[in-house]
């Protein structure tokens, strides 16, 4: 499974819970301080925009209004940007550096897998987070933690326990309590 086939994983799990949200689930409190479960939506839906800017698609600013129909917007955008064969191989600039579209999915997964925790918390959905793709995003979070902690990102590492699998680990390091 190379990037984009991990980042396609990631999207869809987080694409299954916002289509399972309630209409009164928008509103209730996640994780994130300060934050709705609409607002957590709105967020993973922004940072797919700029993916799709760095991918040289369409972001799609104006759209549908509610944040499962926003959602489901940039999802299909996305999904259609990745499927496009030209653009897992060809170097897209970014704030790190010149990357190939494979890279710079797998780079990304960090955004939905996460969240989608954040997600099922606030509606009280299954929070189990992919013990796979969790592997390899704590190494990649890891690698940008300079990045990740910045103003507006994830909160400080927190202990996971010794015995911790991927999941509850990578969520510790990036500040959640599992």
């Amino acid at each position: 499974m190379d990037g984009v086939d991990r980042y396609r994983r990631a999207l869809r799990s987080f694409g299954e819970l916002v289509r399972a949200v309630p209409a009164d689930g928008w509103a209730r409190p996640s994780p994130c301080p300060g934050w709705s479960a609409a607002d957590v939506v709105e967020h993973v839906a922004g940072a797919q925009r700029t993916l799709l800017s760095l991918l040289g698609a369409d972001p799609g600013r104006d759209g549908p209004s509610g944040p499962r129909e926003r959602w489901l917007d940039v999802e299909a955008r996305v999904l259609a940007a990745l499927d496009d064969p030209s653009v897992a191989g060809r170097r897209h600039a970014t704030p790190l550096g010149e990357v190939s579209g494979v890279e710079l999915a797998d780079m990304s997964v960090v955004e939905p897998l996460v969240h989608r925790w954040d997600l099922a918390r606030a509606v009280g959905a299954d929070d189990a987070v992919d013990e796979e793709l969790a592997a390899g995003c704590l190494a990649i979070a890891r690698r940008f933690a300079a990045v990740l902690r910045g103003p507006g990102m994830y909160g400080p590492e927190l202990a996971a326990p010794a015995d911790a699998s991927a999941g509850p680990a990578l969520l510790a390091y990036l500040g959640r309590r599992p």
